[in-house]
């Protein structure tokens, strides 16, 4: 009956699944670890995410300290304490308030000055959460005493002093309590640049640091119910974003921590998506080569009974097992490489973290290896279910070709179809944009493309004229790159595609970091001052001069926020829900004016008239202003437009005179917006000031006097922040490199998959060979000929297509010069030239080691 004759079908089904997975497995070591590789890094990298969100939802509160945190640099007004006294009265306990600001801190012990960042607390800090001292437990004794501070440990070594030493902040000196190693906040880089120093916010006052003009942070941290916080934010949104205040909560301080670190590892995770779609090509070549050794298997199988559905089952089947295998490799493969990332971006990460291969990230590793595998073999396994029976009465060495109709046409159309859309679909969910996965899978698409026709065309241009002034070895091993059976285009893609991505990306990094360090003058800036007043400019530029320092610009700093573009007032664009985010983003920064009377070096005027040297008066409004040019196509404006600020309180309007191009890469003060001298000359302002001084040591002794005689001035050594960044920079890219190694493993594992795939048949080659004559030489001369011809392709196509994109990343993502380093890609060009030559030549050669007795008796001819 059907039921029974389903049931015999099953088993036969699962019968020739076990039978030939015995074989496949063999053939499909090297061709599975292809795509293992790239399982490993997509599956790390979703792990480490996993466990970064799974760290900030669980410790939200402890890291931004409170239920609601506001902060204002302007201070909270009579409207934002009014709609906040609800709140007040709601609260479970008293409201923390937190005066923040950069300052000088100077240890007499060892003479040495370091900015530092102020927190002034008046109440509980941290409401949530803890803080960790060395000595410890010391936190309790905070705000106890008068005079007692509490540092970043970090401070400590930079600055060469212990606990209970005294630092010098402002007029007052206070004794170090004990060092902090682990507060609410972010740490990292900050604590490295300017390290936080805690105080009691009464003490703080005492220091008369906080002037006129001084750039200070007013926050108050504020413990609630549940279900209250989010209402509130929500009903008072207007008011907030009109008074300027910053408002976070648990759930926006969630999103914030895990998309920022979310967006590093999704755009790290797309290099682990190239060596999958590599590992994927491997195996679809792969594939092919099993599925033409099995026609007459299943000619022979359909010739006794079995449907082409049946055929589909054992073959699929076959494809899944297979999938799975690979999947479970690359997670093992995962655990190594989980131990490593986390230490290479150990200071980039939000949160301390629980390393573990969590169960989505498993799913997805297995999920997208089963499916890239059943994608690759869909094709082939459909070509299967088409043998005819016949053909296992016409078997011969060659194989017949079946004759492609419309439906094989169409069919492959529909896998192709399927292929791309996954690959579309994939590399949006990876990227977490729609942008950059569409670009990324155009550019994936682009290179295999470009990859394949240069195969294609250097084998159709050799077929069609070949060498004849070569010596034979020489020819042959031309000729061997278009005969039947050839790896030629997979081997190109492979290694091609490797050598694209290594290349892309160490040549984009080295762009990034030489523009980093552009301006290469000998006297250019390394010492920022800010926080200057008007009263101390001359007398901080006699301290300069005294030092020996070169002054090599200044300008006046005015804070101001828009109040209008282009006659509509700023609230009623940010009403419209569709606004672009460069337009938001310019609507609702504060704005950092100066004024001046002439153009900086780093500036040029694209559009529109400078304003003659006092030719503006006090009386002039609206005064002319210049927009930097970016900034004003992303307002929308041009020359004649006009634009209302809000300063100090005080409307400002303004019209746009001219445009300028800056160059920001430039170490020098360049500003979005300057105005004439006139118009800003009543405004509440600060000077900063860059300087250039030769030495560390310089730099230190000015330090230290800076902040004996101008204790409210801070002053920055650029260097530091340089070294930092440099040191961030390069844990990011040592990342990259370890995953972009991991896409040239795959390259290298489909090289000798695909010579230990056609082993057999280059031995029936180098038989025949051999009976006819050939030496051991002349058939490791053929073999080093294809081999050589095949990685000099690949390589060249590799390295041309990795300048190309390189270009385009950084001059229309990074909007950089290009400068290419030429040695470093010719070295990598060169490098990839002799080890896909070394593995092929190696892979290709055991036929030549036999001799023909030996392969008479065991082969057939």
């Amino acid at each position: 009956d059907r039921a029974r004759s389903e049931r015999v079908k099953r088993r036969f089904v699962w019968s020739m699944v076990r039978r030939e997975l015995r074989a496949a497995v063999r053939r499909f070591g090297f061709y599975g670890s292809c795509m293992a590789l790239g399982i490993a890094v997509v599956v790390c990298l979703h792990s480490l995410r996993e466990a970064v969100n799974e760290a900030v939802d669980l410790r939200a509160k402890e890291l931004l300290g409170a239920d609601l945190r506001l902060e204002s640099r302007e201070g909270f007004g009579r409207e934002i304490l009014a709609a906040l006294a609800p709140l007040e009265s709601a609260a479970l306990r008293e409201t923390t308030q937190v005066t923040r600001l950069g300052s000088m801190a100077l240890a007499p012990r060892s003479g040495r000055s370091r900015l530092v960042d102020l927190l002034g607390i008046d109440g509980l800090y941290p409401i949530y959460g803890e803080v960790r001292t060395e000595p410890s437990f010391r936190w309790g004794e905070f705000g106890t005493q008068s005079g007692q501070i509490f540092v970043d440990s970090t401070l400590l070594v930079q600055l060469a002093v212990e606990v209970g030493d005294t630092l010098r902040l402002g007029g007052e000196s206070f004794e170090i309590a004990a060092a902090v190693t682990k507060a609410p906040g972010s740490v990292g880089l900050q604590s490295e640049v300017a390290p936080r120093v805690f105080l009691r916010k009464s003490d703080l006052d005492r220091t008369e640091l906080i002037q006129a003009g001084s750039l200070v942070s007013h926050l108050r941290y504020m413990k609630l119910p549940d279900g209250l916080v989010d209402p509130w934010v929500e009903e008072h949104e207007a008011l907030l974003e009109e008074a300027r205040v910053r408002v976070q909560t648990v759930s926006s301080y969630q999103e914030d921590m895990s998309e920022a670190f979310g967006n590093l590892t999704r755009y790290l995770g797309l290099v682990g998506l190239a060596a999958l779609v590599l590992g994927s090509i491997g195996v679809a070549a792969g594939v092919r080569v099993f599925v033409r050794e099995k026609l007459e298997v299943v000619a022979l199988l359909r010739s006794i009974g079995a449907s082409p559905r049946d055929v589909v089952a054992v073959y699929a089947s076959l494809a899944l097992a297979l999938g799975l295998a690979a999947g479970v490799f690359g997670i093992l493969l995962c655990v190594p490489l989980l131990w490593v990332l986390p230490h290479l971006l150990g200071s980039l990460l939000p949160v301390e973290v629980s390393l573990r291969i969590g169960p989505m990230a498993i799913a997805t590793g297995l999920g997208l290896s089963v499916w890239a595998t059943l994608l690759c073999a869909m094709g082939p396994v459909l070509d299967l279910a088409r043998v005819a029976p016949l053909r296992a009465l016409r078997r011969d060495f060659g194989g017949q070709r079946a004759e492609a109709d419309f439906r094989t046409h169409s069919g492959r159309i529909v896998v192709a179809a399927i292929v791309v859309g996954s690959l579309l679909l994939a590399s949006i969910w990876q990227a977490g944009n729609l942008r950059v996965g569409l670009g990324f899978a155009a550019g994936l698409i682009a290179t295999v493309g470009v990859l394949s026709l240069a195969a294609l065309g250097l084998v159709a241009l050799l077929r069609r004229h070949p060498p004849q002034l070569f010596a034979y070895w020489a020819r042959q091993g031309i000729a061997n790159l278009f005969r039947p059976r050839n790896h030629t285009l997979p081997t190109t893609i492979a290694i091609g595609f490797a050598l694209f991505v290594v290349a892309t990306v160490h040549v984009v990094q080295r762009n990034v970091l030489v523009q980093m360090a552009v301006d290469n003058r000998p006297d250019r800036p390394n010492f920022v001052l800010f926080d200057v007043q008007r009263d101390q400019v001359a007398g901080v530029l006699a301290l300069l001069d005294r030092h020996g320092a070169g002054v090599t610009d200044q300008a006046p700093l005015v804070s101001a926020r828009l109040s209008a573009v282009a006659g509509v007032s700023r609230a009623t664009w940010l009403e419209d829900e569709d606004l672009s985010r460069e337009l938001r983003w310019a609507l609702q920064r504060e704005y950092r004016l100066t004024h001046a009377d002439v153009l900086r070096d780093s500036e040029e005027i694209v559009a529109g008239q400078w304003w003659a040297p006092d030719s503006v008066t006090a009386h002039d409004a609206p005064y002319p202003v210049s927009l930097e040019r970016d900034l004003a196509n992303s307002l929308g404006v041009g020359v004649g437009d006009t634009l209302r600020w809000r300063i100090q309180g005080v409307e400002v309007d303004t019209r746009v005179a001219s445009l300028r191009q800056v160059d920001w890469g430039r170490m020098a003060t360049n500003f979005f917006v300057v105005f004439p001298p006139a118009a800003l000359e009543s405004a509440p302002q600060s000077t900063v000031m860059l300087a250039h001084l030769a030495s560390e040591r310089a730099r230190a002794e000015m330090q230290r006097d800076l902040v004996g005689r101008f204790p409210n001035v801070s002053a920055l050594d650029a260097t530091l922040i340089l070294r930092s960044l440099d040191t961030m920079l390069e844990q990011i890219s040592i990342a990259i490199q370890i995953l972009s190694l991991f896409t040239l493993g795959t390259g290298i594992a489909i090289l000798v998959a695909a010579g230990v795939a056609a082993r057999s048949e280059r031995a029936h080659e180098a038989i025949l060979l051999r009976v006819l004559g050939a030496s051991r030489p002349v058939l490791r001369r053929i073999v080093a000929t294809e081999a050589l011809v095949l990685a000099g392709l690949a390589a060249a196509v590799g390295g041309i297509l990795s300048a190309v994109a390189a270009w385009a990343i950084v001059r229309f993502v990074f909007d950089l010069p290009f400068d290419p380093p030429l040695l470093d890609l010719v070295g990598l060009v060169l490098a990839t030239f002799a080890v896909t030559a070394l593995f092929g030549g190696i892979g290709g050669a055991s036929g030549a080691l036999r001799s023909p007795q030996a392969a008479l008796r065991s082969e057939a001819i």
